[in-house]
């Protein structure tokens, strides 16, 4: 589900990915809906690593991906979990560490009590950034995002020994006296992306894929799990608490799985990918707000991660996609950038990600 099955992808012969849809076609622009009350953001922000830098919170411009230079302030290295900006331009930083591994086998028998989690938010460039939270070394907690109107935050928290696929939605106040969980009922070796908030923060989506399984057998190898469902796509509303019956779900397309997904103008916008590991072609895919798909854009096959992040007025989708190296694709990984809204797609640019990597791309 990540860049560490690249060794794994590489040694194996893709065959899906090599009936995969026709690359995409970017547009030299996206015009403006007639009555477009956005604005396309000048910049966007990401976790960038180059062959001689640790990882690091950069901007760019959102015209050319050109770089602009490092964001000072923000926590750096392997500990940046997450980058999301708020509704206001603030960035909030996910800085996470651990578990540690206990020993070399598979799985490494995660140590309890081996995590570092903390929430940082940064004003505008240049301010003193401010801790928001930090957590017991008994929590796993990734993807912090805020909600628009700033005063709830929502991420994913575990207990740190189980981290690696037992992971629960929580809302929290701002304050951090009022919090609701979502799914906390759901049975290890799970997945759930990175939730995201509605505009007006009555609902968050993110996409979930079930454990293979029973709340009766735990995974046999500690740290490790074996395959999970293909991932649906989930709306929970965020005025109480629930457990899973409570996620309004939709499955996706026969031999593919939904990998994450957003609010946006028209309703959500979510990433599809389909084939063996789902390492084969890849789609965004617009959704109304009642879960009917609208419209089915391919993207670069194998997709491994993508992450999205909807302008302030949820015109635009700014798109982040990692593609993993195949033996019927690209030899060496690469980052594509694109933005789309309903005209269409364009690509922003893209990025050799052995030399100039980059994740987590938000405005």
């Amino acid at each position: 589900m990540t860049r560490t099955r690249l060794a794994l992808v590489i040694a194996i012969s893709m065959a899906s990915v090599a009936c995969a849809s026709p690359s995409p076609r970017p547009h030299g622009h996206l015009p403006r809906l007639a009555n477009s009350l956005d604005a396309l953001p000048a910049t966007f922000v990401a976790i960038s690593q180059s062959a001689s830098e640790a990882p690091h919170v950069e901007m760019f411009s959102a015209s050319t991906g050109q770089p602009l230079g490092a964001v000072p302030g923000l926590p750096t290295g392997s500990q940046l979990q997450s980058l999301q900006v708020s509704s206001t331009g603030a960035i909030w930083v996910t800085a996470s560490r651990g578990p540690r591994d206990r020993n070399g086998t598979l799985g490494g028998d995660p140590a309890p009590n081996s995590c570092s989690s903390s929430v940082v938010t940064l004003a505008t460039p240049g301010a003193q950034p401010q801790k928001v939270w930090t957590f017991p070394s008994s929590q796993w907690v990734g993807d912090a995002v805020p909600s628009p109107s700033g005063r709830r935050v929502a991420y994913l928290s575990a207990s740190c020994a189980s981290s690696f696929a037992d992971a629960h939605v929580v809302l929290r106040s701002r304050q951090g006296d009022i919090r609701l969980t979502l799914g906390s009922n759901a049975i290890t070796c799970h997945v759930l992306s990175t939730p995201f908030w509605s505009p007006n923060g009555q609902e968050v989506t993110f996409t979930y894929s079930a454990s293979s399984l029973t709340a009766a057998s735990p995974p046999p190898i500690p740290g490790d799990c074996p395959e999970w469902h293909p991932g649906e796509l989930a709306v929970v509303g965020t005025g109480k608490s629930t457990g899973t019956h409570g996620f309004r779900l939709l499955a996706a397309s026969a031999g593919c799985g939904f990998r994450t997904s957003a609010f946006d103008r028209w309703g959500l916008v979510a990433i599809e990918t389909c084939g063996y590991m789902e390492l084969g072609p890849a789609y965004l895919e617009q959704f109304s707000p009642r879960l009917r798909l609208e419209r089915r854009v391919p993207l670069m096959p194998g997709s491994d991660p993508t992450s999205l992040s909807v302008s302030p007025g949820g015109e635009f989708v700014l798109v982040d996609e990692y593609q993993a190296p195949s033996t019927s694709g690209p030899a060496l990984p690469w980052d594509w950038v694109w933005i789309f809204n309903w005209s269409g797609l364009r690509l922003v640019r893209r990025y050799p990600d052995v030399r100039y990597g980059l994740s987590q791309a938000s405005w």
